[in-house]
């Protein structure tokens, strides 16, 4: 509820003083009052449901616009000695002070976002690829701001990471296909590490990878495995049932469908049971 509240002031903020331009990025006027939500905060809301991905977007790059100001930093990402930009995982990764990589991650994904729209193929390519390695670069570091860290992480998988695997070109190159379904693995247990609240989209997460690259039986099999043992955990009986009778035959997990139903049953008698 707290957030929600906070993400209402949030946006009527937003709407009072932001100007957006065509690269989809909010400018917030300073003279509002409205402290940003942090990522945390941001991620909870997107898990609730209290506000879209269009506002969660504009809250977040706020934050991390406000964080960057804070930031005592003079390195560039481009280098004009060497005429290319520094290696991205080096860039943001290696950096452990919180405000300098949001300035960092908010200079690397602006970038990006502008390249992802370009109509120029081989250009979005390239922004698939940069933004895997920003994705692997917020992974690695080493910041004290754990949950924040995390929090981020998470915030760019789902609002951006996430749809770009709908993108034909991410598999035009068979490395960034399977760099992406490792992330996208990566991504989607995470949720299920942070407890059952976080499931549904730990699950969301687990059907765009089975929708775009489980190409191969094995990974088909254990992401259906995993979608239909989270919606078991949530009580969401005739959803698991579902999922695992979808359940492709995989060595290994032979009787794994079998076992899933067997327990949603089990589970489903029980809570109609205890109604009566």
């Amino acid at each position: 509820m707290k957030s929600c509240i906070h993400l209402s002031y949030l946006l009527i903020a937003m709407f009072a003083y932001g100007v957006c331009g065509d690269k989809g990025i909010c400018a917030i006027s300073p003279s509002t009052s409205t402290s940003p939500l942090t990522p945390v905060a941001l991620l909870k809301a997107l898990k609730e449901g209290t506000g879209t991905r269009t506002q969660l977007k504009i809250a977040l790059f706020r934050y991390m616009s406000q964080e960057a100001e804070k930031a005592n930093d003079q390195v560039t990402w481009y280098t004009p000695e060497a005429g290319r930009n520094k290696d991205i995982i080096k860039y943001v990764g290696f950096e452990k002070d919180w405000a300098v990589i949001n300035r960092r991650t908010l200079v690397v994904l602006k970038t990006i976002l502008k390249k992802l729209k370009d109509q120029d193929s081989s250009v979005r390519l390239d922004g698939l690829d940069e933004l895997t390695k920003l994705m692997l670069a917020l992974e690695i570091t080493a910041t004290p701001q754990k949950e924040q860290i995390r929090a981020l992480r998470l915030l760019i998988g789902q609002l951006y990471f996430f749809p770009s695997l709908y993108f034909k070109e991410s598999k035009n190159m068979p490395f960034l296909s399977e760099r992406m379904l490792r992330i996208g693995f990566f991504h989607a247990s995470s949720f299920f590490d942070m407890g059952k609240e976080f499931y549904p989209l730990g699950i969301e997460a687990y059907k765009h990878l089975l929708k775009t690259h489980a190409t191969h039986p094995s990974s088909q099999s254990h992401y259906v495995y995993w979608i239909s043992w989270g919606y078991l955990q949530l009580k969401q009986y005739d959803e698991a049932i579902a999922w695992a009778r979808k359940m492709p035959p995989c060595i290994g997990m032979t009787d794994a469908p079998a076992r899933l139903e067997k327990w949603a049953r089990q589970a489903k008698a029980r809570q109609k049971k205890k109604k009566r």
